[in-house]
């Protein structure tokens, strides 16, 4: 009797729990659907007010950069100008979307209209002017008429800004009283709930406290550093919700316990990179001061041998200054400041030349250099750079070819006419798991350290960079001990 009477007052109090939440939370659904819409129209009056000061300040650098181009003569002002020119259309369509049809929208065309005029009329025809006659351009400063058209823009633009900022607050003040009233609706609620479940809590706490008190004591142990604790997840007297969190702090263990692991490693990397640049700094320099010394020592060496000593001093220096550039752009490329010419040159010619390049390197090495070269015509782009990453890929097949073996470079147009420049060569391949991290920076295969092949593990990742620099990719196609295939692809 006592069983089943605790089962009814269970099941009352469930009933009416379930009662008080329903109607608590109906009344939330309703407060927070209204704070959803005033948020949404709040943020949505934000971008248009951020969309708007963007086109004001387009309007701005356009004038100003006209100005300073006309005092000055130096182009170089017109920078900020020519990407305004390029951005602001596309600022004007965007906008216009966020503001739909209405009487700010009609003020936005006539805004696009009255910028296309001042473009059209103003602008370009100074530049123009300018270029052919500075001075008489220049007094044309002095009649105010571009900034008279900037200013009458920017009080359009005041007033738009003004308009969708009053929408913005009206939103956010609409937003501010739905949220209140959840608040207060979650307080009333939870507050009756709360006096309606008390009763129950003895009947979970078995449940509920031990899970919890597991999922505390995992956490302290992964705050100590241990970060391979768990939480059981398969008690059968465990809630439902609380397996799931068991579930999630579980992934969550992993994924922190991946990223510790990934740090680690990258660490090794970064120690083993630098163990390896001090040998690498080392042994050329060696041998550049030791034959230095012996020319400075003994003044009577015949001419053939100075020369050879010479030939050593030329190319380790050579190797010094490819190790110290490589450095330089990996730290330009850290840092955000990778800058590539843009300027026309013909592809195939950068091809020919690497594969010339490479070979003296190949016939010392006894690799066949072999050379497919189509015409693939002239394209913007910085032609050294791309040089660069030909020369680091043709460089690291000969590397990795045996002597007797042979290297192809192959340059042709795609299928949709798009270039694509191939390396490949019969060495000994790279094993599937060293391709997931071959443009690492850092990384080197395993065969590479197993074998002390030369190296700093930047040459792919260097690759990658100007590839991707000229909107290109890059791909390697290689199996173990039948060689490997490298691709850079263009667009066309």
């Amino acid at each position: 009797m006592r069983r089943r009477s605790l089962l009814v007052q269970t099941l009352v109090t469930g009933a009416a729990v379930l009662l008080v939440a329903a109607t608590a939370t109906l009344l939330l659904i309703r407060s927070i659907d209204q704070e959803r819409d005033g948020t949404a129209l709040a943020g949505r009056a934000e971008k248009i007010v951020a969309s708007g000061s963007a086109l004001e300040r387009f309007v701005v650098d356009m004038e100003t950069g006209l100005r300073g181009y006309l005092i000055t003569g130096d182009e170089r002002f017109l920078q900020p100008t020519n990407e305004a020119l390029q951005l602001y259309p596309g600022t004007v369509e965007g906008l216009g979307r966020m503001l739909g049809a209405g009487p700010d929208h009609r003020r936005l065309d006539r805004i696009s209209a009255d910028i296309d005029a001042y473009v059209s009329d103003y602008l370009k025809p100074q530049i123009v002017l300018g270029r052919r006659d500075l001075p008489a351009a220049r007094g044309m400063i002095n009649s105010r008429a571009g900034k008279q058209r900037v200013d009458e823009l920017r009080r359009q633009f005041g007033e738009l800004v003004a308009a969708q900022s009053h929408l913005a607050d009206a939103a956010t003040e609409r937003s501010q009283r739905a949220a209140r009233r959840a608040r207060i609706t979650a307080i009333v609620g939870l507050s009756l709930a709360a006096l309606l479940v008390v009763g129950s809590i003895a009947l979970e706490i078995g449940t509920v406290m031990l899970p919890v008190r597991r999922l505390a004591a995992a956490a302290q142990r992964i705050e100590a550093g241990d970060l391979s604790a768990r939480v059981p997840v398969g008690d059968v007297r465990q809630a439902e919700e609380l397996k799931r969190m068991s579930r999630a702090f579980n992934r969550m263990g992993d994924s922190v316990q991946a990223a510790n692991d990934e740090r680690a490693e990258l660490q090794r990397a970064k120690d083993d990179f630098f163990a390896l640049i001090s040998h690498e700094l080392r042994t050329p320099l060696t041998a550049i001061v030791g034959y230095a010394e012996l020319l400075l020592e003994d003044q009577s060496l015949p001419p053939e041998q100075q020369h050879k000593f010479i030939d050593v001093i030329n190319r380790n220096s050579r190797r010094l200054l490819r190790l110290v550039g490589d450095m330089l752009f990996i730290a330009r490329m850290e840092a955000g400041g990778l800058d590539f010419e843009r300027i026309g040159f013909d592809l195939s010619q950068v091809v020919r030349e690497s594969v010339e390049t490479f070979g003296p390197r190949a016939e010392r090495g006894r690799v066949e250099l072999r050379a497919e070269v189509a015409e693939l015509g002239s394209r913007t782009g910085d032609p050294g750079r791309m040089g660069q990453a030909i020369d680091n890929l043709i460089s690291n097949a000969i590397k990795f070819t045996p002597r007797g073996g042979r290297v192809t470079v192959r340059a042709v147009r795609g299928e949709g006419g798009e270039p694509i420049i191939e390396v490949s060569d019969t060495g000994r391949g790279i094993s599937e798991e060293d391709q997931q991290r071959l443009f690492d920076r850092f990384f080197r295969a395993a065969s590479a350290k197993r074998d002390a092949v030369e190296g700093t593990g930047l040459g792919l990742s260097i690759v990658k960079a100007i590839v991707d620099g000229h909107d290109g990719e890059v791909s390697v196609r290689s199996a173990m001990h039948e060689g490997t295939t490298f691709r850079i692809t263009l667009p066309a």
